[in-house]
């Protein structure tokens, strides 16, 4: 009997990578293979050798645009097209999309839809107002990608609640809270600063707020992240040391 095989997409940019990478190798513990896709831009070398390293990963890897990038229908589209041909190859038994509108395309194995946020939640909840109508195109493939999944997964409730609200009901969904092995972990002697880590460019982290911060703080404040976004770069003023990625 041959093994599993999932088909899993994943990028590079935040903590979807992480996430893809945790899962993968939970899998090869249960002799799970994992055909690895990934888009929205190439892989860092350390990235590379991550996924390399995992013996139960074969990695497929492509730059093109994700769905909430500018302007990215074409590479949305040729993104279809690659990770058909992928399936094609590979035979998996499952698809895990790590994004929604590929969900629509003709997958001759079930497809499950890992919701880790959308552009018009985002936008409700840190521009307290709907997306602007330049997003319309991007609703219309989101919603189409939920309601094709045959199952869709977010990690709180809270967010698929949302979802529901603004795409409409998802019959066949259900919450899978985020995770990490603690043994990858280890706890130290505590020192006096504050850390803190997250994308500058994305309002939604508010690091902003930690910067204005330390200002009234005894202690140093450390942030760790990514200053550069995908439109260029993000002011990182303030008190705070920015530690760069």
């Amino acid at each position: 009997m041959k093994p599993l095989r999932i088909l899993l997409t994943a990028d590079p940019i935040g903590g979807v990578w992480t996430y893809a990478l945790d899962l993968a190798r939970a899998f090869g513990r249960r002799s799970v293979d994992v055909v690895l896709a990934t888009m929205g831009a190439r892989l860092r070398p350390e990235q590379r050798t991550e996924a390399l390293q995992l013996p139960n990963v074969e990695l497929h890897e492509s730059s093109f645009a994700l769905e909430w990038m500018e302007d990215p229908r074409r590479d949305v589209d040729r993104a279809g097209d690659w990770l058909l041909e992928i399936a094609d190859e590979t035979e998996p038994d499952l698809i895990h999309l790590n994004g929604y509108a590929h969900a629509t395309l003709p997958w001759a194995a079930p497809v499950v839809v890992v919701a880790h946020s959308c552009v018009l939640s985002w936008w409700r909840a840190v521009k307290r107002e709907n997306a602007p109508n330049d997003w319309k195109e991007y609703q219309e493939r989101v919603g189409a990608g939920l309601r094709a999944a045959d199952f869709v997964v977010a990690p709180t409730q809270a967010l698929l609640d949302e979802l529901e609200e603004i795409y409409g009901l998802l019959p066949r969904s259900g919450v899978i809270p985020n995770g990490r092995d603690p043994k990858d972990f280890t706890v130290g002697v505590k020192e006096p600063f504050v850390f803190s880590a997250g994308r500058f460019w994305d309002e939604a982290k508010n690091l902003a707020a930690i910067c204005r911060a330390a200002s009234g703080l005894d202690a140093k404040v450390m942030i760790a992240g990514d200053a550069e976004g995908p439109d260029g770069n993000a002011d990182v003023g303030g008190e705070a040391e920015f530690l760069g990625r």
